[in-house]
């Protein structure tokens, strides 16, 4: 059992969204979750200090060079809503990591620039979910999530052309309900006394139109589909990675979204498939769980030479850039091309490990490792 921190956005502790990756960790592991705030940087510092075996960013891909360059064991799991935009010059800092990835897109383009990926498609158990059955008249569902984004109800009322009604689930991520109420349909809202309330008024609705253009996951799609609701999303990363287009879904350009008619034929045909989707890839993840556990518990320990504690104070600071302004870091990253160099792997040390990861394309030899784990170390 390996003694694990966990570290997270503070703003999923409001969705939820990432417990499942934490609680397949605590299947096997002591797990420490660490939700970081405005304090993130004396955060990382004791988290450094802790002696944990393995360290896994969640979404917090911009602390992985601290971590690696303090000698730790290293996951990330970056979502491409939020990093996806990154350069190369970025990620190459964090070469001596380990990446698990949701999204294919950025998955494929990490594994392009020589990084060490896992990709991993997650579904929420069907099981959990009544599915629709009745298809008779179209009815819309619409969370009211980044209206700063265009996202809002005059977005929304273009899909009323081909609707009958439409509940609007008003809770913006970081702006106040109140300013951006909807003039039409019926309406929900967060509220911790009332939890059910979003369920309530989606098992309610057969046509679920995506919140937001661009995702990391899309929990909310997810549940969408595990319902067999006829799913409309952006045609864009990571909807376009679950939906094929008028065979489990529709995919439509949200900056100018055109469709055709949902007749209920084919809003049945849309959402039965949907679900049929979501139970196979829910059937994949579960069998897929024991190699990417084994994945993270194999983590090398990182190689690198001695960092100073002032290019690490430093490199920290930096970091409070990040969510001030994406040009701002970028161009602060830039000072820190010598302590890229020394978190790069030399070509010739990691021969033994090129080769390790070559065969680990071979199920057999994973299977290999995972009864003989001490032959693995040698890489």
């Amino acid at each position: 059992m390996a003694k694990i921190a966990f570290l997270d956005l503070s703003f999923h502790v409001k969705t939820k969204s990432t417990n499942f990756f934490y609680d397949l960790l605590a299947t096997r592991h002591d797990v420490d979750t660490y939700y970081l705030g405005n304090d993130a940087v004396s955060q990382a510092k004791d988290i450094a200090s802790v002696g944990y075996d393995i360290i896994v960013c969640f979404q917090t891909d911009n602390l992985v060079p601290y971590f690696i360059a303090t000698g730790h064991r290293v996951i990330c799991i970056p979502m491409f809503d939020g990093s996806g935009s990154m350069s190369d010059y970025y990620w190459k800092f964090m070469k001596q990591a380990r990446f698990v990835n949701f999204s294919r897109t950025l998955h494929d383009r990490l594994k392009r620039i020589g990084m060490d990926s896992m990709y991993a498609q997650y579904y929420l158990d069907p099981s959990r979910f009544t599915p629709v059955e009745d298809y008779s008249s179209r009815r819309f569902f619409f969370w009211q999530r980044r209206p700063e984004h265009g996202l809002d109800t005059k977005f929304a009322s273009k899909f009323m052309m081909i609707g009958d009604s439409i509940h609007f689930h008003n809770a913006p991520d970081v702006l106040s309900a109140g300013d951006w109420e909807p003039a039409f349909g019926t309406c929900s809202y967060f509220n911790e006394q009332n939890a059910n309330a979003y369920s309530e008024a989606l098992s309610k609705s057969n046509i679920f139109i995506c919140p937001r253009s661009c995702e990391g996951i899309g929990m909310s799609m997810l549940e969408a589909l595990a319902r067999g609701m006829c799913v409309i999303g952006n045609d864009f990363v990571t909807a376009n990675e679950y939906i094929q287009n008028d065979v489990d879904g529709i995919l439509v350009n949200y900056a100018d979204p055109k469709f055709d008619t949902l007749t209920p034929t084919r809003m049945q045909f849309l959402g039965e498939n949907a679900r049929t989707r979501a139970i196979k890839g829910y059937d994949k993840w579960l069998k897929i769980k024991e190699d990417l556990l084994f994945y993270i518990e194999t983590t090398p320990r990182p190689r690198i030479s001695k960092v100073s504690a002032k290019t690490l104070n430093e490199f920290l600071i930096n970091f409070k850039n990040f969510s001030d302004g994406r040009e701002t870091y970028r161009k602060n990253l830039r000072k820190f091309s010598g302590l890229q160099q020394k978190l790069s792997i030399n070509d010739d040390e990691s021969s033994l490990g090129k080769i390790n990861h070559w065969l680990r394309r071979y199920w057999l030899w994973r299977r290999f490792q995972s009864l003989t784990k001490s032959i693995y170390r040698i890489f």
